[in-house]
C-alpha cells in the first residue's frame, strides 16, 4: 500500500491517483496468497472509486 501511493505520487504529485494505487496494492495483496501481481493490481486499481467531500 505504501509503495504504490509513494510510487505514484512521485510521478505524479497527484494525492488522489496515489491514494488510488496504495489501496489497490493494499488490496490485491491481501487477496493474493503471496504479493500480487502487476496484472491483478492494474485490474484491482480499475475497480478502486474515491469519493472527494
Amino acid at each position: 500500500m505504501v509503495a504504490g501511493f509513494t510510487g505514484e505520487f512521485v510521478k505524479s504529485k497527484d494525492a488522489i491517483e496515489a491514494f488510488k494505487w496504495g489501496v489497490a496494492c493494499g488490496t490485491a495483496t491481501t487477496f493474493s496468497d503471496d504479493l500480487a501481481t502487476a496484472d491483478f493490481i492494474k485490474e484491482t486499481y480499475e475497480k478502486v472509486e474515491v469519493e472527494k467531500r
